[in-house]
């Protein structure tokens, strides 16, 4: 079913009762954080009650979603929980002696 065969004609005077589904389509993201008016909120709602294929497309939407925030949380996880290469943790260590003038605390030495 294509979303032209789901478009909403206006009603008498010119208001319509229910959003398309490519309305639908643009403000997902603002239903789904719950960010939708009261009103518009209900008509986003009673599209879905009417439309299946919308409601499929929400829930399959929903799932990425979560699935982004998913795979990024495991991400940062995975970072924070990581510990950097030995090698690397002292060439720093090694550097940070030379700058500070061949030894263990040479800098704060020097301030005494």
């Amino acid at each position: 079913m294509s979303k032209d065969e789901h478009q909403h004609e206006p009603c008498k005077g010119g208001h319509r009762h229910d959003i398309s589904c490519r309305e639908i389509s643009e403000f997902l993201l603002a239903y789904v954080e719950r960010d939708l008016d009261g009103e518009v909120h209900q008509e986003f709602e009673r599209h879905l009650q009417k439309c299946p294929p919308c409601g499929h497309y929400l829930d399959s939407y929903r799932d990425t979603v979560e699935l982004v925030r998913t795979c990024g949380k495991l991400e940062l996880d995975k970072r924070e929980h990581q510990r950097p290469p030995e090698d690397l943790i002292q060439a720093i260590l090694t550097a940070k002696q030379r700058e500070d003038g061949g030894g263990a605390g040479g800098a704060d030495d020097s301030d005494a």
